[in-house]
């Protein structure tokens, strides 16, 4: 692979995007079944599997979501020049999105395709997790991390811009309390436990 970021697992295969490439790998023998290409640059980025199995995929380059169906990536929402889609998280009812250049948190209706800004100021955002209590964590990959309860009011958890430590996509251990949070240049993957204050 050139440049593998997000990833998700549905049935049997893990799903990695992989610049202009979605790459399915078999989780228990660690081959690579296909690579799914898009032409042009879509730079994909973050991956979200829903209930069902269905796999979505975002392109930073395109400002597009990707749906897979029959071995072929097909755009479902479309978003403005300049948005910058990144984090993605599929909910039962709604799609969840974040933009790194727009610095929003959206939600998307399936059914519409209309987006609705849910809050905003998160930094160059990054990855989306939800913590279970209706909110969720949202990273900043310059070095930030974000507590956005359900009605959209923001909190910043943890700020290392200033040590050049970045924060690229995470994940959250919902029974354990934990966060995960890549730092990408620094090479280490830090925990920290969530705590109500």
């Amino acid at each position: 692979m050139n440049g593998p970021k997000g990833m998700g697992i549905s049935g049997q295969s893990l799903f990695i995007a992989d610049i202009d490439e979605l790459v399915e790998v078999n989780i228990e023998t660690g081959q690579i079944i296909r690579k799914i290409s898009l032409e042009g640059k879509p730079e994909l980025n973050d991956v979200t599997v829903g209930s069902d199995g269905s796999v979505f995929v975002s392109g930073s380059g395109s400002n597009i979501i990707y749906s897979l169906k029959d071995g072929v990536l097909t755009a479902v929402y479309r978003g403005n020049e300049g948005e910058r889609f990144n984090g993605v998280y599929r909910e039962k009812e709604r799609m969840l999105l974040i933009t790194s250049a727009g610095s929003q948190f959206k939600q998307i209706n399936p059914e519409t395709g209309e987006m609705k800004v849910i809050a905003e100021n998160i930094g160059q955002a990054d990855g989306i997790v939800p913590v279970g209590d209706g909110g969720y964590i949202t990273t900043s990959w310059k070095g930030a991390v974000f507590y956005v309860s359900g009605n959209g009011t923001v909190n910043k958890l943890l700020d290392t811009e200033a040590i050049q430590e970045n924060a690229a996509d995470p994940d959250f251990d919902i029974e354990e309390k934990v966060l995960f949070v890549p730092t990408f240049f620094k090479n280490r993957v830090k925990a920290y436990r969530l705590v109500n204050s």
